[in-house]
């Protein structure tokens, strides 16, 4: 969970994080990550293009690799999963970008969604968090 964050952009592949990142319960294989990535069109509605559930551990080595190595050593942890809860406070920390195994998409504007969820018993899922975010994916040369 992000809690009193901000993030502005450095450059093209860089961008500065202040805030705190909890992660409410231990990370391990009952908690997971459902991503939603959805395309606005020309009508203005959203259409989904990924929709996603893996294990946080998955999602963090997958993809976020990089992001979470920087974001470990910042808080002065290793990164290892599965793990006990994770509370840090964050001050002007530089990371970048690069997302490993992502898809390419096109051009256009878009949300992203992500909920932890925490499988309880009986195969029930209790959603911890959740986060929307929206932006924009353009051509480089029309980026200030």
């Amino acid at each position: 969970m992000l809690s009193n964050f901000n993030v502005r952009k450095l450059n093209k592949t860089h961008l500065i994080y202040t805030g705190s990142v909890d992660s409410i319960v231990d990370v391990d294989d009952n908690l997971k990550v459902h991503g939603i990535t959805a395309m606005k069109g020309s009508n203005g509605r959203y259409s989904t293009l990924i929709d996603i559930k893996l294990k946080a551990c998955d999602v963090a080595t997958i993809f976020f690799k990089d992001v979470v190595l920087s974001a470990a050593h910042y808080c002065n942890i290793s990164f290892v999963c599965p793990r006990e809860r994770v509370q840090c406070h964050f001050k002007d920390l530089i990371f970048n970008l690069k997302l490993n195994n992502m898809p390419g998409i096109p051009y256009g504007d878009y949300w992203v969604e992500f909920t932890a969820l925490r499988t309880l018993p009986y195969a029930l899922e209790e959603r911890i968090a959740c986060i929307r975010m929206y932006g924009a994916v353009k051509k480089q040369s029309s980026l200030p």
